[in-house]
């Protein structure tokens, strides 16, 4: 989660804004095709990684849970979001 949240990171300073929920964490690895277009694109990692269950990372923007930024964590072991979530 460190490392998606660093690279996130990288890719709002290069193009002013995180991903958006559509775009997702692909994003991170191929340019988006819908809007907004980001402006200075660039690959940041070679694929997206899973989490330690071999599932795909939640990720949202805008947040639920930080409205003004983004969402970001794992359902943990049982795959479902509750309150045991990881990263939240």
């Amino acid at each position: 989660i460190k490392t998606l949240r660093m690279q996130l990171d990288r890719y709002a300073s290069r193009n002013y804004t995180a991903p958006t929920t559509a775009q997702g964490l692909k994003a991170l690895v191929s340019m988006p095709s819908g809007d907004p277009k980001p402006k200075r694109w660039k690959k940041l990692m070679d694929e997206v990684p899973l989490d330690p269950w071999g599932n795909e990372y939640v990720y949202r923007k805008p947040g639920k849970l930080k409205p003004e930024g983004y969402d970001l964590f794992s359902l943990g072991p049982d795959g479902t979001e509750s309150d045991d979530d990881i990263g939240k």
